[in-house]
């Protein structure tokens, strides 16, 4: 079957139109871009992006990446690939028929550089593998509005290649063309992609399965992006994607925002901290009167950075109860809706929250020595 079956089939469906009149009409339905070269500093810390575009919708950015950024890219597969060794194999993927696949080559760069004549190669967590990435990670996680620590998979693909079949990815994402052209075929998401998804299933009969056919998309709001190097384009979590190349090669970079803990996991948290007891049976019951989009909500993690889990301060657990507040909690009843001024409650869960985020910086830490291994 021709890897761009089902994009020929949504072309026929009339889904698409052509892609470049497509990419210029959805750019402008977008609203204002920000100016040229903004960085992806300048796109997350821009006047609209906290209040209308994070967790909400999709946002394409063009020529949004410096020629200095974009000078430190260039050629950035071939420095990867080159240290690919037999500690961090497993980071390493083809894409078989719309799935990746583990890498089954030679070790080392010349071997991937073979099959990527062929097939699209993906190189997972690459975000310590090399040096040109620091950047990218630090302007995520120094972001007030977002302050993750990103996760950057790296995607090269051969000409006339159907990348990744139609899905949505459990976490939002920010799509940076490096070289070559890419075309996304964009889609508003369906059913329980609409509730912001951290997680995802493969069996296609669980509720949480995130691929699609050419059928299920046919009355979907759909727009295709062409993008090009310093191309941005923002994804929330949920949003049906589906990326391919014509007659050019790409390379492009995603980078991923892994969030630690959403409000659901809040809840959860304030039951194992004593909290709950007092307003709800367990924090199950908010999980059947709190709408699941809010509940998958990301809780701000910046103000968190640095603070120590057995001290937290008094204002920051007053910022937290504002946020919490922001939940709808109208569908609840009255008793239930007193949680959101517990201000014990809600400092002991973000101890644990702290807590948490610790242990992860000690993985990611330990995720680094992958690259230096030889």
């Amino acid at each position: 079957r021709h890897p761009l079956a089902m994009i020929m089939r949504l072309q026929a469906l009339g889904v698409l139109a052509a892609a470049s009149a497509a990419a210029a009409a959805a750019a402008g339905a977008s609203g204002a871009s920000p100016p040229a070269a903004v960085e992806l500093a300048g796109i997350v810390s821009g006047p609209d992006f906290a209040g209308e575009v994070y967790e909400r919708k999709h946002r394409y950015y063009p020529k949004a990446i410096g020629d200095a950024t974009m000078e430190r890219l260039r050629g950035i597969e071939r420095r990867v690939w080159d240290k690919m060794n037999q500690h961090n194999r497993g980071l390493f993927k083809v894409i078989d028929s719309g799935k990746p696949v583990p890498y089954s080559g030679d070790l080392g760069g010349a071997g991937l550089a073979r099959a990527s004549e062929t097939a699209s190669i993906i190189v997972n967590s690459m975000q310590d593998g090399d040096g040109s990435i620091a950047p990218l990670s630090e302007a995520i996680e120094n972001s007030e509005v977002i302050g993750i620590s990103p996760n950057i998979n790296m995607y090269t693909s051969p000409e006339n290649r159907q990348g990744l079949s139609a899905h949505h990815d459990p976490q939002d994402v920010f799509i940076l063309q490096v070289s070559g052209v890419k075309y996304w075929l964009v889609c508003e998401p369906l059913g329980k992609g609409r509730d912001l998804p951290t997680r995802v299933s493969d069996n296609e009969q669980h509720p949480l399965y995130y691929r699609y056919t050419a059928a299920q998309l046919q009355d979907t709001v759909c727009d295709t992006f062409k993008l090009e190097p310093s191309d941005v384009l923002y994804m929330p979590r949920g949003t049906i994607h589906a990326p391919y190349t014509l007659n050019n090669n790409s390379v492009h970079l995603t980078i991923g925002v892994d969030g630690d803990f959403t409000w659901g996991d809040f809840f959860k948290g304030l039951q194992r901290s004593g909290g709950v007891e007092r307003y709800a049976p367990s924090a199950m019951a908010y999980f059947q009167c709190v709408p699941a989009r809010d509940l998958n909500r990301l809780v701000p993690h910046f103000p968190l950075r640095g603070i120590k889990p057995d001290d937290i301060p008094e204002n920051l657990v007053a910022t937290y109860l504002n946020e919490f507040q922001s939940l709808d909690f109208s569908q609840c009843v009255d008793s239930m809706k007193d949680i959101v001024r517990c201000e014990s409650c809600v400092s002991s869960t973000l101890s644990l929250m702290r807590q948490l985020q610790e242990m992860k910086a000690a993985r990611q830490r330990k995720n680094r020595k992958l690259w230096d291994s030889s």
